[in-house]
């Protein structure tokens, strides 16, 4: 026959198992308001990423930039430094942009930065020779209707399309003044 159990023995240690479940629930329950904190926190900052990047016009890839021969940098500095003889910004059967400098062949650019290049093409601002005037940061964000912070990253797509082109990127020049474009009125 088995040996008798003690009753008040086993309500003891079923109070002390109750006990402890009852703190890890409570610690359970803490540790869930915490992380629904957390993952509101990180709705919150994903909802401030997404309206931040919701500006860009279109995101491209990391590509190594393209190299030039030496002669052909020397020439594009040239050119420059005198500024292209023409620009022409057209549209084709389909409504995209195509872009002429200098009357060399033309090549497809998105429309933000079609327009941001007619912007720094036409004239206007501050000059001291023949060239378009300097723009401005705030001038350029007003005018192409995106944040200030926006505008290096599109100057900066604008001379990438002109690489990826092979097309003179240094006509688009950068000072403390702003933004221009060297090619001559």
């Amino acid at each position: 026959m088995p040996a008798p159990v003690d009753i008040s023995v086993v309500l003891k240690t079923f109070r002390r198992t109750q006990k402890r479940f009852e703190r890890l629930a409570t610690r359970l329950d803490d540790a869930l308001e915490d992380a629904r904190k957390y993952a509101d926190a990180a709705a919150k900052e994903m909802e401030d990423l997404v309206h931040a990047f919701s500006d860009v016009s279109e995101v491209t890839p990391w590509r190594p930039a393209l190299r030039f021969p030496k002669d052909q940098q020397m020439k594009m500095m040239r050119e420059a430094a005198a500024g292209a003889s023409s620009l022409q910004i057209m549209r084709d059967a389909y409504g995209r942009r195509k872009v002429s400098v200098g009357g060399r062949d033309p090549f497809a650019l998105a429309p933000k930065l079609a327009t941001l290049l007619a912007i720094l093409a036409a004239p206007g601002g501050a000059t001291h020779d023949d060239r378009p005037g300097w723009r401005t940061t705030p001038e350029l964000a007003t005018e192409l209707k995106v944040p200030a912070r926006s505008v290096p990253k599109l100057v900066y797509k604008l001379r990438r399309a002109f690489c990826d082109a092979r097309e003179n990127w240094q006509l688009i020049e950068t000072s403390e003044w702003g933004y221009r474009l060297a090619v001559r009125r």
